[in-house]
Parts: C-alpha cells; sequence; structure tokens
C-alpha cells in the first residue's frame, strides 16, 4: 500500500520447551519502503519452521522502442 510494505503478527512462545527466551514475544508490527522496481502484484511470502522468507520480485524492464519518423 502507497509503496510501503506491512508485516504483523505475534510471536507465541512454547512455555514449556522455553526456561528462557532471549527474544521478544507478543504482537509485532513492520514497515518497509518497497522501491519503484519491485512488481508489487508478483510479492509473495513462505513462514516454515520459524523462518518468514519475503519475495520482492523486480518489474521487467520496457525496452525502448525504436520509431521510425519519416521526412516528408
Amino acid at each position: 500500500d502507497d509503496n510501503r510494505l506491512i508485516v504483523k503478527g505475534t510471536r507465541l512462545v512454547d512455555e514449556e520447551r522455553a526456561r528462557r527466551s532471549e527474544r521478544p514475544r507478543g504482537k509485532f508490527l513492520r514497515s518497509f519502503s518497497v522501491p519503484a522496481s519491485v512488481d508489487q502484484g508478483s510479492i509473495g511470502a513462505d513462514y516454515k519452521d520459524g523462518v518468514l522468507q519475503i519475495r520482492l520480485p523486480k518489474r521487467t524492464e520496457q525496452k525502448a522502442q525504436k520509431i521510425e519518423v519519416k521526412i516528408s
């Protein structure tokens, strides 16, 4: 939205396995600027094994077109 990528969620901690945690828990919100060179319609994300991977594919650049101009 408006060239911004917003990631929000909640970190949960398994109380049975974690005796002491160095990482914060609870709700979070992060906002990033997305450059104009990113194809915003193709942004994707995967969450696996506790890792969030965000893909920001570049747009295919349009090549300059050659136009022939006839002078009469």
